[in-house]
């Protein structure tokens, strides 16, 4: 699958507020050229939802106190939005969204929007906080939720009897169906607004609750879910907060963060919430602030705060498999840990499931380090996951929203929409949701490619059965002698299994028909169906060129391309642009392969390589790049290439286990003479390790030639063409034969005589037509019928 980022432009980073009263903030650009951001995380300014590019710049968004301080630090810096607070209540102010439906000539890109069809609920209306709901404006909306359909969803109750410093319950409801009792079923959690300033972690949440509501009984996803799972919401973990925001900018853009908590003085400094958790407190002054002012404040102890301590209780008198704690904005999923660079210990589980959860939105999933780059403490998924004394064990997610902190109001339809698979795909997760998906898929089908492979994953948290089911139109699945099987897979929570089918084609099929094997995953009370279609080839896929660069290294290289036996997938060496160094700033090299490919007469054509890379994102990138005439390159896509952020196909970030990568060459199906090849390139700063690849081929299928025993088409006449009655055929006797529709279904067929065919009663169109004579041989021909 080709990995694109979502359809949204991060236009906006983080902020920072130091005291009650909320001054003018602004959006700056910090330079990084000559201090690390490491320096200026100890200032105490906000570097939260930023996202710094070492050695160029960081953006962030920061109040007059905070720029003060980045000043007397000897800090320079650019100012892009002057007044911040008065751009996110500008309802005229241009969309966040930025769609990516193409990424190039012949690249076949995952649609990262496709929720966009998405049917928005009936109920769901928005808000008067520049379209967002306000905290009474919520309270309504849980009320008319639970008037329509009490018996889905609770009434609104509170977590613990612990309530907010200004004196406020902290509300949840249960969807389920039998919502007002607790039953043996798996639980999982959603939370939003832990910061005030984040209004779309709400509104997503009223999105999704009323799309469960009225979606029971008519939709089979959404029944299963609610029959099967309980599903807990806290809509609003700081109502403080969030009430002030409103209070000050009723038309939205406050920038209140924290919570209310006051100092000594009776002031108003407040705590981060999602910095005041028990998991390794206070772990360093980076991933959070001693400094009561500054916008990450952890307070002056673990769970010192009322929200926090609330929120503990809560999750400590449940069972919660799996959660999702909302924020705004960056389209990230950020899993543990947040404290520390070193893997947690479920690490791949983790990543498994990240991917899974972005596949359609295309966020990008990881550690804080992986996605923000830069690590917290206190934060709630490092205690939800990582306290296990007081509680189970909690597989926790932080999606953050869209672009920024208040987008206009015509962005947030498509804002709620976006994370609604992740969101229903959390309580499958806490059951048996398992995906299948075919694997070395060949160019084509041809008598010699016999096999069919999937890879079938359980994602989900139990280990109860799963069942695939395989059937192919146009022939038999060996093991069963039919054209289906099925088969009960005993998986458990986090395996993964590949199963190969061996079938056998129809001895009838033309040269270039399609064939097609529809697979059925089905789990619990779910089933997904998907197709595979693939053309038959009279001539096999073979191999003309291949090189695993064990002997006889021969590319024409510039710059330091060369084998290195550092890393390889298997044998003893690999190629690469830089063996002995990172790769050199201000550079472009190349690596061409040693021979032109002549593909006039193939069918199909691909590349396949193994891949591992580690190039700094945006700004350096390596790229397979093909030719006609040796002069002009442009580049290719495969699986795994991105467009980065001047519109190039590239490989860029870090990839840093092997890869297979296929590269399909339809584009250049037809030339007779191809050129191909690899390029690092490097801009002034920030160099890396470069790119790998090994076990580099090139395989065709070739158009079907006729052997002296076949018949020649060009001895061969079908007339009248386009024919309404009677076909004549000339050029051959005493032959068999059939007739096959446009979509390869034989629609006729007989013995050949002198008064030909009649083919009145077929319908009108395209038909093609197979001649098969004992002494002269088979050919296939075309005609249309009106």
């Amino acid at each position: 699958m080709i990995r694109c980022k979502f359809i949204l432009m991060v236009l906006l980073c983080p902020i920072i507020a130091f005291s009650q009263k909320q001054g003018e903030y602004q959006k700056v650009r910090v330079s990084l050229k000559s201090k690390d951001f490491s320096e200026l995380m100890k200032t105490g300014v906000d570097y939260d939802h930023s996202k710094p590019l070492p050695g160029r710049y960081v953006d962030l968004e920061l109040s007059q106190e905070e720029l003060l301080i980045l000043k007397s630090n000897g800090w320079s810096y650019d100012i892009l939005i002057s007044d911040l607070e008065a751009y996110y209540s500008d309802q005229n102010r241009p969309s966040e969204l930025e769609n990516l439906y193409s990424r190039g000539a012949g690249c076949n890109v995952q649609d990262c929007n496709t929720f966009s069809n998405m049917k928005t609920p009936a109920n769901y209306k928005a808000g008067s906080m520049g379209g967002f709901h306000t905290y009474t404006e919520m309270l309504n909306v849980l009320d008319q939720m639970r008037a329509k359909y009490p018996h889905l969803i609770s009434l609104a109750k509170p977590i613990s009897s612990i309530k907010t410093l200004e004196g406020r319950d902290i509300l949840y409801v249960r969807v389920s169906n039998n919502p007002e009792f607790k039953q043996n079923k798996p639980e999982v959690l959603y939370t939003a607004l832990h910061h005030a300033r984040e209004p779309n972690s709400l509104s997503q949440m009223i999105f999704y609750l009323w799309h469960l509501l009225e979606n029971y009984d008519r939709d089979s996803e959404v029944t299963n879910i609610i029959n099967n799972t309980e599903l807990y919401f806290i809509p609003c973990v700081n109502p403080d907060g969030y009430i002030a925001n409103n209070t000050t900018h009723p038309a939205g853009g406050g920038m209140w963060r924290k919570n209310k908590r006051k100092n000594e003085k009776n002031e108003v400094i407040g705590v981060d919430l999602n910095r005041n958790y028990g998991y390794n407190w206070g772990a360093d002054n980076e991933g959070s602030s001693p400094t009561p002012t500054a916008e990450t404040y952890r307070g002056k102890e673990a769970f010192s705060e009322p929200e926090t301590q609330a929120v503990a209780d809560f999750i400590s008198g449940h069972h919660f498999l799996l959660n999702l704690n909302y924020h705004t904005h960056g389209n990230y999923l950020i899993y543990p840990w947040g404290y520390t660079s070193d893997p947690n210990p479920h690490q791949e589980r983790f990543r498994s499931v990240g991917g899974l959860l972005t596949d359609e939105n295309c966020f990008i999933s990881g550690k804080g380090e992986e996605t923000v780059g830069y690590r917290t403490n206190g934060d709630s998924d490092d205690w939800m996951y990582g306290e296990v004394t007081t509680k189970n064990r909690v597989f926790s997610f932080t999606p953050e929203i869209g672009g920024s902190f208040y987008p206009v109001a015509g962005d947030i339809d498509m804002l709620n929409k976006s994370v609604m698979d992740m969101n229903l795909k959390l309580p499958k997760l806490a059951r048996n949701y398992s995906e299948a998906r075919p694997v070395n898929l060949p160019i084509g089908l041809s008598n010699e490619s016999k096999s069919i492979s999937f890879v079938v994953n359980k994602y989900g948290f139990r280990n109860e059965p799963v069942w695939l089911s395989l059937f192919i139109d146009k022939g038999t699945i060996q093991s069963t002698g039919s054209r289906q099987v099925d088969l009960q897979l005993n998986l458990q929570s986090g395996d993964t299994d590949t199963l190969t089918f061996k079938f056998n084609l129809n001895s009838d099929l033309l040269d270039g028909e399609e064939v097609s094997f529809t697979y059925t995953l089905s789990y619990d009370e779910f089933s997904e169906t998907k197709k595979e279609v693939l053309q038959y080839f009279r001539s096999k896929e073979t191999p003309i060129f291949q090189d695993n660069f064990e002997t006889n290294f021969n590319w024409v290289t510039t710059g330091t391309w060369t084998r290195t036996n550092i890393v390889k997938v298997d044998g003893t060496y690999s190629l690469t642009d830089s063996p002995t160094s990172l790769y050199k700033s201000g550079t472009t090299t190349y690596a061409t392969v040693p021979q032109t490919f002549d593909l006039s007469k193939a069918h199909k054509a691909k590349i396949l390589f193994n891949a591992r890379w580690a190039i700094e994102e945006d700004f350096d990138y390596a790229q397979i790049q093909a030719s006609t005439d040796g002069v002009n390159y442009y580049p290719l896509c495969g699986k795994y290439t991105r467009i980065n952020n001047i519109n190039q196909v590239v490989y860029d970030g870090f990839q840093t286990s092997w890869i297979e990568e296929e590269i399909d060459l339809s584009d250049l199906v037809g030339n007779k003479t191809v050129f191909i090849r690899f390029v690092l390139s490097a801009d002034e700063l920030n160099d890396f390790d470069g790119i790998y690849i090994d076990n580099f081929r090139v395989r065709v299928i070739e158009k079907f030639t006729t052997s002296s025993n076949e018949l020649d088409n060009n001895d061969i006449s079908l007339y009248p063409n386009p024919v309404t009655e009677i076909l004549q055929v000339e050029g051959v006797q005493d032959a068999q034969f059939t007739i096959f529709n446009a979509l390869g279904q034989e629609v006729k067929k007989g013995a050949l005589n002198n008064s030909g065919i009649n083919v009145e009663s077929l319908t009108k169109g395209l038909y093609h037509i197979r001649l098969s004579d004992k002494k002269t041989g088979i050919t296939t021909s075309s005609f249309s019928k009106l």
